[in-house]
């Protein structure tokens, strides 16, 4: 939503980040993923679960993705 994106912006860590297209798609696809209509009241454990693996997995393969996640959060991670 709207309101990650301005997060993610306010964040002088992350902010240079999202000039990259790839950076930005990979967001994308994870917020897709998060809000997926599907888990909205799902009791699917397994379902559940996979979308957090997902995500982790995302953030272990590139460590601005987990730096964006942990900015969401409210805390900083500096990557190199």
């Amino acid at each position: 939503d709207a309101d990650c994106m301005e997060k993610l912006a306010r964040n002088p860590e992350v902010r240079k980040h999202l000039a990259d297209p790839g950076f930005l798609q990979q967001i994308e696809k994870l917020r897709a993923l998060a809000c997926d209509p599907e888990l909205e009241d799902c009791t699917d454990l397994m379902k559940v679960s996979s979308v957090g693996q997902k995500i982790a997995q995302a953030g272990h393969k590139d460590p601005r993705v987990m730096q964006a996640l942990m900015a969401l959060q409210g805390q900083g991670l500096i990557v190199e």
